[in-house]
């Protein structure tokens, strides 16, 4: 999915370079040229904390809830706490 994720950017990013004739889109692609570092740093970092914060909540409640029994539904369950649709009252 990721590998797809990046695919699918790196596409883009092409097809903006086809489409460079214009002032406003070179702009974008030198913004995505200097960012890029950046933004490969702080998904370095964010990935490495959310693997630190799902194995913390695997370890610390693993058995006492259903969606921590295993790396995996952790690690899922993780990504729907940050999107909003995780269900507290389970938690408690």
């Amino acid at each position: 999915l990721l590998f797809m994720a990046l695919c699918c950017f790196l596409a883009s990013v092409k097809l903006i370079k086809v489409f460079g004739f214009s002032r406003n889109i070179r702009m974008i692609v030198r913004v995505f040229k200097e960012c890029f570092i950046e933004m490969v740093g702080f998904l370095t970092i964010y990935i490495i904390l959310m693997l630190a914060f799902t194995q913390l909540m695997y370890i610390m409640v693993y058995d006492r809830n259903e969606q921590f029994k295993s790396f995996a539904t952790s690690l899922m369950t993780g990504f729907l706490m940050i999107i909003g649709k995780f269900n507290v009252d389970s938690f408690i």
